[in-house]
Parts: structure tokens; sequence; C-alpha cells
């Protein structure tokens, strides 16, 4: 999946470096150690349409970006889009996590 931030074309990558970077995004740290669970905290999010987990995915989704969008540049992005274009971003972000090999088992078991 590719999106357009400021007239630059990103490629999102959802293989293991978006589960390590997501882990670093949103994982669970417990006195200093990282215990990890950025997935399982940023699913139920995105799937009830959470502005900053969808953030925090197309970051994370874009670690082997050069350059690579910067937070504010996807907020700055995403409160560009009208309502509909917004929704369609989350339903296809959704829909690329279930079709990660890396991803689409924990996306199958959280919706059972």
């Amino acid at each position: 999946m590719n999106i357009n931030i400021n007239d630059k074309d990103y490629e999102l990558n959802f293989g293991i470096g978006f589960l390590r970077e997501i882990d670093k995004v949103a994982g669970l740290d417990v006195n200093g150690v990282s215990m990890g669970m950025g997935m399982s905290k940023t699913l139920p999010a995105i799937q009830s349409y959470d502005m900053l987990a969808l953030i925090n995915v197309i970051y994370s989704a874009t670690h082997a970006c050069n350059p690579r969008p910067g937070i504010q540049d996807i907020e700055e992005y995403i409160g560009t889009l009208k309502d509909k274009d917004v929704e369609k971003l989350f339903t296809d972000v959704v829909k690329e996590l279930k079709k990660s090999p890396v991803t689409r088992f924990q996306m199958n078991k959280m919706a059972q």
C-alpha cells in the first residue's frame, strides 16, 4: 500500500520491521523494560477508528522509507483529508494488516 504525503509517495510495509516499530511507538513499557504488545494495543484502537492509532500505524509502516515522514507530517496529511477519505484510509490499512503474513494471524484472532 502506498500513500502520498507532501507530494511524496511512501510504501507502507507491514512486515517484521513494522512489528518492531509499533512496539517502540505504542508498546508497553514497564519500569523501563519494553514488553512489546504494540499490536495488541493498537489493533482494537485501529478497528474502532482511533486517529492516533492510525497515525502510529502509518508511521510504523514507513520504517523502511528513506527519508521517512515524521509523525507531524502524517498528522498534517490526515488533517487535510475529507471524512470519506479518512474512513477509506482506515479501511485500506485494516485490509493490508489482514493481508500481511506477519500481522494477519493476530488480526483474524482478534476479530473472533
